[in-house]
């Protein structure tokens, strides 16, 4: 009682009707949940702030100013940009490059007039480093390669596509507590720090392994503002 099992199992409709056996077949999500994907966006996002000078320090002037208006809570209404910096890190490099599943029925996609039959068993991979970055996909005004936090101020249908967190039944049922761990990180760093590069680091890389990491460990000057 009261752990977050039991709270799961009480609120959340999918477990309340699943019961302690949909509990076990996410044990993969709760393992990596609210650590590796907000451990992970942090390290890309501190990189975007050193690759992106001028947004961190708009960064730095949110940040200073909500923390400045009383309790967190308040400090997080008032920085929806911070948020949105971290959703672009998410966006831009998902811990998880490439997600798959198993097609439990027959699936018929339509797609341009044309009919794709997935049978039941077929294996079926997808893409989040591509699609994430796919230009139909991400909204905003510039380029999927850009940093644009302001694309994730349109309303929830015209956001930009993530898969980072999965959709659908098996959605990741840790995100808002990484969104949320992201955001309040986040806003205590840029209203604290700012970085640079080291010698010969100029951009923001990943490397690509089963996760994608950032290459060489992000390697970053922390200055104290």
């Amino acid at each position: 009682p009261g752990s977050v099992i039991a709270s799961l199992l009480e609120n959340e409709p999918r477990f309340k009707e699943g019961g302690f056996q949909s509990i076990i077949g996410e044990v993969r999500v709760f393992i990596l949940a609210g650590f590796e994907t907000t451990a992970h966006a942090l390290a890309f996002a501190f990189g975007m702030m050193a690759e992106h000078q001028e947004l961190a320090e708009k960064l730095h002037q949110v940040s200073t100013q909500a923390l400045k208006k009383g309790p967190l809570k308040l400090a997080l209404e008032n920085s929806t940009y911070v948020k949105n910096f971290f959703m672009e890190a998410v966006r831009m490099f998902p811990l998880a490059p490439l997600l798959g599943g198993e097609c439990t029925g027959d699936i018929v996609l339509n797609h341009k007039g044309n009919a794709y039959k997935l049978p039941k068993g077929t294996q079926v991979q997808f893409f989040n480093l591509a699609l994430q970055r796919h230009e139909d996909h991400v909204g905003g005004m510039l380029g999927p390669d850009d940093v644009e936090p302001e694309r994730w101020d349109a309303e929830p249908a015209k956001q930009p596509f993530l898969h980072t967190f999965n959709t659908g039944a098996h959605s990741c049922p840790g995100k808002p507590l990484s969104v949320l761990e992201g955001h309040i990180f986040l806003l205590m760093v840029a209203e604290r720090f700012r970085f640079e590069f080291p010698e010969g680091t100029t951009k923001v890389e990943g490397s690509q392994e089963m996760l994608l990491r950032p290459k060489d460990a992000m390697p970053l000057r922390v200055f104290r503002r």
